[in-house]
């Protein structure tokens, strides 16, 4: 699969991702810039909550990595933007990296704007 990324739909986006097929690989999700915090909330593919995982680093379709953080099963858990401001410029994106602990889950991200001040 390819890199999951988020539709700039105004304030706020809210998406499903399916995760990879295989438990513990990574799957991208590149956020438009505009958006500078997610949550993060992992199901299974009948729509149970389910554990995961998220990385603020790695690469699509690898193994997630020892250094993901865990998100126990039915927690939202926030993601937010380090190192610059939010703006708004077509194309520029961040990435978050998340990983299901069962085979054919999905990660809901909400993506909004936050106040820079």
């Amino acid at each position: 699969m390819a890199v999951h990324t988020i539709t700039d739909t105004g304030p706020n986006a809210t998406e499903r991702v399916t995760l990879e097929a295989t438990p513990g690989n990574a799957r991208e999700v590149a956020i438009p810039k505009r958006y500078n915090r997610v949550t993060l909330y992992f199901t299974t593919s009948a729509a149970a909550a389910e554990a995961g995982e998220y990385a603020p680093s790695g690469t699509d379709t690898s193994d997630i990595g020892t250094d993901a953080f865990p998100i126990a099963s039915g927690v939202y858990y926030p993601v937010s933007q380090a190192g610059s401001e939010r703006i708004k410029v077509d194309g520029a994106t961040w990435s978050v990296f998340v990983a299901g602990t069962t085979a054919s889950g999905y990660c809901h991200v909400h993506a909004e704007e936050q106040d820079n001040g």
